[in-house]
């Protein structure tokens, strides 16, 4: 295989990797030594796959605060008691429960946040 055949494959998979590509960039990278190509893709090889860790790390992440907080609401429902009888665990007690936290992080006060909530007892 000679140098431009070499050339076009490197050039190919460098642009795979680019997003957007530029009209004129084909022509500027085929222009390029072929030792300088060849750490260009593996530059951009090694970004890739970077982005895909921080990547995977971000969802392990999520998938573990998803984890530890499902874990934390049944405990948390069978503590709340609305007339003398406690909640049971369902979507909707903790759909209730959310909903005045939520309206507080929106900046309301927790008191008006709980009061715009209406209380329903499931279970």
């Amino acid at each position: 295989m000679n140098e431009v055949e070499q050339k076009k494959i490197l050039v190919g998979r460098i642009i795979s990797h680019l997003n957007p590509v530029s009209a004129g960039a084909a022509n500027e990278l085929i222009q390029q030594p072929l030792p300088d190509l060849a750490r260009i893709l593996a530059k951009l090889a090694d970004t890739k796959e970077q982005e895909n860790v921080e990547e995977e790390t971000l969802r392990v992440r999520e998938a573990q605060a998803e984890r530890a907080s499902d874990g934390a609401w049944g405990p948390t429902l069978c503590r709340v008691t609305l007339n003398g009888k406690h909640l049971a665990d369902t979507e909707s007690n903790r759909a209730m429960l959310e909903s005045p936290l939520r309206l507080f992080i929106s900046g309301q006060s927790l008191l008006r946040a709980f009061c715009q909530v209406g209380y329903a007892l499931v279970g």
